[in-house]
């Protein structure tokens, strides 16, 4: 079985956000002052299409310091609603 590197994951999101700040804003990024928020008993995929739906979750609760509350069978209600907010160009 292969073992786990806690720290590769931080790392490796710190050099690819600092390389694309680089590359897009041509600006150096501090991620000096950043904390890993390791989250246990989150939801999980089920599915080989849903990725992109739980990142933006993820990233939105995140953003609202929300509770986690939602799982695999929330996916499509997302999808319909972020192609809805789209569609309208705002967010409900």
């Amino acid at each position: 079985m292969a073992k786990t590197n806690p720290s590769l994951i931080p790392m490796l999101t710190r050099s690819y956000i600092s390389a694309e700040m680089r590359d897009k804003k041509k600006q150096k990024i501090n991620t000096g002052g950043w904390v890993k928020d390791r989250k246990r008993n989150i939801p999980t995929q089920e599915n080989g299409s849903d990725c992109g739906m739980f990142a933006s979750k993820f990233a939105e609760y995140a953003s609202r310091r929300a509770k986690i509350d939602f799982d695999q069978i929330h996916m499509l209600y997302f999808r319909k609603r972020m192609a809805w907010e789209i569609l309208q160009q705002r967010l409900i």
